[in-house]
C-alpha cells in the first residue's frame, strides 16, 4: 500500500468511526478521543493484516504484560465481533484471560489499569453501535477493503 493509498484509508476510517460510532458528534471528551483511537487502531492493524498477510501477528511492548496483552485481547474481541457479530461468554472469559495472565504469571500483578479501561471502554463503545449499525459499519469495511478475516 503506497502512502497517499494509506493516507486516503485513514481518512476514510477517521470519518467512518466519527461519524458511526460517535454519531459525528462535533466535541469529545478525554476518554472518547482515547477510544477513538483505540478503535482506529483495530481498523488500521485489520487493513494492515489484509495487505501484507502475515503468518502470524504479535503485540508487543517492553515485557508485552500490559500494552502488549492489552492489544491482543481487545483485537481478539474485535474480530470475533466482526465475523461472528455477535459474542458469547466464552469470548469475554477469554478476553479476560488474554488482557490478565500474562502480567499474573510474570509479575504476579494484574494489568495495568488504565490500560484495561481503555480497552474496555473503547470496546464496549464500538460493540455499542456494531449492535445498532452492523450492516453499515460492514458495509463500509468492506469499501474500505478489510474483507472478512476468519479466526483460526
Amino acid at each position: 500500500m503506497t502512502t497517499p493509498e494509506y493516507t486516503k484509508f485513514i481518512h476514510q476510517m477517521m470519518l467512518m468511526v466519527h461519524e458511526v460510532v460517535y454519531d459525528s458528534k462535533k466535541e469529545l471528551i478525554r476518554l472518547e478521543r482515547q477510544e477513538f483511537i483505540e478503535i482506529l487502531y483495530q481498523f488500521i492493524f485489520l487493513r494492515l493484516i489484509v495487505e501484507i498477510k502475515p503468518d502470524t501477528i504479535s503485540f508487543t511492548s517492553k515485557d508485552s504484560l500490559d500494552v502488549g496483552a492489552s492489544e491482543t485481547a481487545i483485537f481478539y474481541l474485535f474480530l470475533t465481533l466482526l465475523t461472528e457479530k455477535k459474542l458469547k461468554d466464552e469470548n469475554k472469559n477469554f478476553f479476560f484471560s488474554l488482557a490478565y495472565s500474562h502480567a499474573l504469571l510474570v509479575r504476579e500483578r494484574a494489568i495495568q489499569p488504565e490500560r484495561l479501561i481503555r480497552m474496555v471502554s473503547a470496546f464496549s463503545r464500538f460493540h455499542e453501535s456494531f449492535e445498532k449499525n452492523s450492516k453499515k459499519i460492514l458495509k463500509q469495511l468492506s469499501s474500505l477493503k478489510i474483507e472478512k478475516i476468519k479466526l483460526s
